[in-house]
């Protein structure tokens, strides 16, 4: 079930997307930089993600700590999203 954010706050964005990452892989949509949508499939659990990926280790996120990164398994890379641009969340 896909949940539009246009009626949340920002904690709540985040909070959710976080809770969900770390469950299993989600579907999510945001605007970048440029004003466009884009979508991404992610993951906070590194089993999951490796399990995905054809038991591909998958590297913890180094240099800081961010609350919002997620493993993008369509890029292979680590990302971060930024909750005031979270349009919608499908996982």
């Amino acid at each position: 079930m896909a949940i539009t954010t246009a009626t949340l706050a920002t904690t709540e964005i985040a909070d959710l997307l976080r809770n969900a990452l770390a469950k299993g892989v989600v579907r999510f949509t945001f605007y970048k930089k440029d004003g466009s949508i884009r979508e991404a499939i992610g993951t906070r659990n590194l089993a999951v993600a490796t399990a995905k990926l054809g038991g591909i280790p998958i590297p913890k996120p180094y240099g800081k700590p961010n609350p919002n990164a997620f493993y993008d398994l369509e890029k292979q890379a680590w990302r971060a999203f930024i909750p005031e641009n979270v349009c919608s969340i499908d996982g």
